[in-house]
């Protein structure tokens, strides 16, 4: 019997041909990792500024005199303290995935922020019929068969709250 020193062609075509075969299924392993974790990221961007927009609503109507809302889309407060001269508005409006809250001053804008909500999802604004508590829902259409309306969040705050503490 002969003593080998090497491999033979069809040894190595075999280590070859498993190597590259752990190569590519690594591969689409890696790329469905790096896609999951980007999809996770976007979620939790947006629950951080869903999260930080609901602050901001609560503070905004507990430290409210007044609040109007016209249409289920638009929600007017009033912050203005007494003075003749300065009016304070805050107002809340809603359009396609999209929430916005624009800060004005004597009819001059301060500052506007906008909430990107996801797919398939809206918001409405509601106020009691007293007028003393205001409501931000944030609702998903499903596929569903049993329900096509998901509600996310609901937020319900009273209005002048801050202001009527001591």
């Amino acid at each position: 019997m002969k003593i080998r020193k090497g491999f033979t062609l069809v040894e190595l075509l075999v280590a070859m041909t498993m190597g590259s075969t752990l190569l590519v299924l690594s591969i689409g392993l890696v790329h469905q990792t790096m896609m999951l974790s980007k999809t996770i990221r976007k979620t939790c961007e947006r629950g951080h500024a869903t999260n930080r927009f609901v602050e901001q609503f609560r503070a905004d109507i507990h430290s409210s005199k007044q609040v109007t809302c016209t249409e289920p889309g638009l929600l007017t407060l009033d912050w203005s303290n007494g003075l003749a001269d300065v009016t304070n508005k805050v107002v809340y409006r809603r359009s396609n995935q999209r929430v916005s809250r624009e800060e004005s001053a004597n009819d001059g804008l301060i500052r506007r922020e906008d909430l990107v909500l996801g797919e398939r999802s809206f918001a409405t604004f509601q106020l009691s019929e007293e007028g003393t508590i205001a409501c931000f829902e944030i609702q998903t259409e499903t596929r569903q068969l049993d329900t096509s309306v998901r509600l996310d969040r609901r937020i319900e705050a009273m209005v002048g709250r801050t202001a009527m503490q001591p």
